[in-house]
């Protein structure tokens, strides 16, 4: 696929026409008739240009500019208008408003399809998402097994979280089992929808097998997030019982190779940790609950501290110490590694405040392994972020050589 367009025309032929049309240039599309459909359409799916009509009958083409305009820049979220108003001042209008270009009916297809390449080409892989803005989406109580979320039924709880809960659930549409991710609770208005959004779009814009894949996200009648079913156990779980070292490490390989896929998509997990790490039946490692996923071009801003502090950078706590990025999601997966061979917490500590003094003042004992093997986690969990690997693919390569050498 080439890209997820959105098409918006309120006349159904003109609609189908372009739709046929832009398929057949490789694209996902996504069609809307009305203004209302089309804000639904772009808070719902991982849109990467939109097609424009200008008259629509509930609000206009320009009104609905505007109001994505607001939400990302012309960079972000391309929006070429296509409508048979052909006067100069509704063209300038247009633009002035931040339509990347205005294309008259009837469309020049190749002109079109051509600028729509161009647009895809120069957008950034990453969509930065403002933290301050909220949708109008009621969030309801909490459901039970036997109840049923749009075209979802619900057959057993999986596990409870902060913002709500996941459930083992089946598509009615597609006749599939899925996980499906509801939100039921909002500790700060407007901060858990962004979170749920952050996730989807995180999730959406990698392929790879040890991520987690997203089928849907829906705002109806709560937010949702259906997503592939893994069976097989958590990775905590998972380390209980193996207690060969180099099958350990063959695991946090998989898991390293993971995040490489995800940091080249610019998002940083955050969050990692034994409870976020599943293992298949067949042995694979899956990278899941992207919650509290940023992107590396739109860092935490002010003093918040998110996610789990056992497994948190330094830099997290300090942010004399640089951004929390690629190399903190690192750092986690050392002291992870780490804990699973030693058998306890590289920086011990009874609470926050011992954690924050062990992190700045305590060098972790070193392990009793082949001396490459540990010289990789200890570079992993560095207190300076200049000294640990600069990239997943590296913190692997590392791993995998240190069980090749001798012990």
């Amino acid at each position: 696929m080439n890209g997820m367009l959105l098409v918006v025309d309120d006349n159904l032929i003109s609609r189908e026409l372009m739709h046929r049309r832009l398929i057949r240039e490789g694209h996902e599309i996504v069609v809307a008739e009305c203004g209302n459909s089309t804000l639904e359409a772009v808070a719902l799916h991982p849109i990467e240009l939109v097609l424009l009509d200008l008259n629509m009958p509930d609000m206009s083409g320009m009104e609905v500019l505007e109001i994505l305009r607001k939400r990302f820049n012309p960079m972000e979220l391309p929006i070429l208008m296509v409508s048979s108003t052909d006067d100069d001042a509704t063209m300038v209008r247009a633009i002035d408003a931040g339509a990347n270009d205005y294309f008259t009916k009837p469309v020049q297809f190749e002109l079109l399809f051509a600028k729509v390449r161009h647009l895809l080409r120069l957008r950034p892989k990453v969509v930065i998402l403002n933290p301050e803005e909220d949708l109008p989406v009621e969030l309801p109580g909490s459901y039970q097994t036997g109840e049923r979320v749009a075209h979802y039924w619900l057959e057993g709880s999986l596990g409870k979280g902060g913002m709500g809960e996941v459930f083992r659930a089946q598509d009615t549409r597609l006749l599939r089992q899925v996980a499906l991710k509801l939100i039921t609770d909002e500790p700060k208005p407007g901060q858990a929808l962004q979170r749920f959004i952050t996730e989807a779009r995180a999730l959406a814009r990698v392929d790879h097998p040890g991520v987690v894949k997203i089928y849907e996200i829906g705002l109806q009648p709560c937010r949702f997030i259906a997503m592939e079913l893994i069976e097989g156990k958590l990775l905590s779980d998972a380390l209980k019982v193996i207690a060969d070292i180099p099958t350990i490490v063959k695991l946090f390989i998989q898991l390293l190779e993971a995040l490489e896929a995800i940091h080249l998509e610019g998002v940083v997990h955050r969050d990692l940790k034994p409870h976020n790490v599943m293992v298949t039946l067949d042995g694979t490692c899956k990278v899941m609950d992207f919650g509290l996923a940023r992107t590396e071009v739109d860092p935490m801003k002010g003093d918040s501290l998110y996610g789990t502090p056992h497994y948190m950078a330094p830099e997290a706590f300090n942010p004399d110490l640089g951004h929390v990025d690629a190399q903190s999601d690192l750092f986690a997966v050392s002291v992870m590694l780490y804990e699973v061979l030693q058998g306890e917490h590289p920086f011990p500590a009874k609470n926050l405040g011992e954690l924050i003094m062990a992190l700045a003042n305590h060098e972790p004992e070193p392990l009793d392994v082949a001396v490459d093997l540990w010289l990789a986690i200890q570079r992993g969990m560095r207190r300076e972020k200049r000294l640990r690997f600069a990239t997943a693919r590296e913190f692997a390569q590392a791993l995998r050589l240190s069980i090749l050498s001798p012990q």
